[in-house]
């Protein structure tokens, strides 16, 4: 049978301009309101089921609200169950969002707790989940981002496929046989995200770097420098530069997986290579889901065709940056 449900959960370190008239569609039947009045109505529906200090923090205290109001198909037996499926692809949705506004920018936006009631014959049926994890800006940081008007209909726009966790298949692992380049690549900018250590960071981004255009294990890190310095820059001075960032980067990961120190020297580069590499990655994603298709098509096919599709743009082959399509 059909129910109407309601989702709701609220974002923290984020600055949003007024969103009028009450909130602002992103994707699939989801919006987004700072409007207290429209948050009030929105709790409202809950009744006492959200709880004091809950209603408070939702109504006075969130940065924004992501809410969706529709109608889904349900298991008249098992309601509960069917909450609890659903508040997880909704939470997905929300992870999606904030994938769209670090596209735009580097920003710590955080969520956790979210709420999904279902008006049922029997009266309001509530289910509530938790997303244990919370992200930082590539320098550390967890100060709130400002996003204009602009910068939030771009990150509303930008449609990514849904990002995946390790509840999803059971495994202990997501790096599964099988699984596609993009998918780890995406997959470890998550865990990048999440630590609070810079220089962990920069060892997730080189893994996820490493997912994404490796081929062969030998002179790991010129291989994975040399090939992400060809995809985002001509031959020059630029491609260099990306060059020698990535092979910083390679450095400092060495130092923090075989347990050496960081000097307090080091502190302020550690957080510019984090931040540059967060920038690179802005740039992959780019790439990967440019109109042309080329990186995306040699990333997914077999070792041999993007070994080739290096060669070529090594050699001879040049990919714009400035083409793709980028919020």
């Amino acid at each position: 049978m059909r129910v109407k449900t309601t989702f709701i959960c609220g974002l923290d370190n984020v600055q949003l301009p007024p969103l009028t008239p009450g909130s602002q569609p992103f994707a699939d039947g989801y919006h987004i309101t700072n409007d207290r009045r429209r948050i009030a109505e929105l709790v409202h529906i809950f009744g006492d089921a959200l709880g004091r200090v809950e209603s408070g923090y939702l109504v006075n205290h969130a940065s924004a609200v992501v809410f969706r109001i529709s109608e889904i198909e349900v298991d008249g037996h098992d309601i509960a169950s069917c909450l609890e499926d659903r508040v997880i692809v909704d939470m997905l949705s929300i992870l999606r969002l904030g994938l769209g506004l670090w596209l735009v920018k580097d920003n710590a936006v955080h969520f956790d707790r979210a709420w999904l009631s279902a008006d049922t014959q029997d009266g309001l049926v509530v289910h509530n989940n938790y997303w244990a994890s919370r992200l930082r800006t590539a320098s550390g940081s967890f100060e709130p981002v400002q996003f204009s008007s602009l910068e939030l209909r771009a990150a509303r726009k930008f449609q990514p496929p849904l990002p995946t966790y390790i509840g999803q298949s059971g495994s202990p692992t997501m790096l599964e046989q099988g699984s596609l380049r993009f998918q780890r690549f995406q997959y470890f900018l998550g865990a990048a995200r999440e630590s609070a250590d810079v220089a962990m960071k920069i060892a997730q981004y080189c893994s996820g770097l490493e997912a994404l255009v490796s081929t062969s294990q030998q002179e790991l890190s010129h291989q994975v420098s040399e090939r992400v310095a060809s995809l985002l820059s001509s031959p020059g001075s630029e491609r260099v530069r990306t060059f020698k960032l990535v092979k910083q980067a390679y450095g400092y990961r060495s130092k923090a997986v075989h347990g050496a120190s960081f000097k307090p020297s080091d502190i302020g580069q550690l957080r510019e290579c984090s931040t540059k590499i967060d920038e690179i990655y802005r740039k992959l994603y780019g790439l990967y889901f440019a109109e042309d298709g080329r990186f995306r098509a040699a990333a997914e096919g077999t070792d041999e065709k993007i070994n080739g599709f290096f060669i070529e743009l090594l050699l001879g082959d040049t990919l714009h940056i400035e083409e793709c399509d980028v919020p």
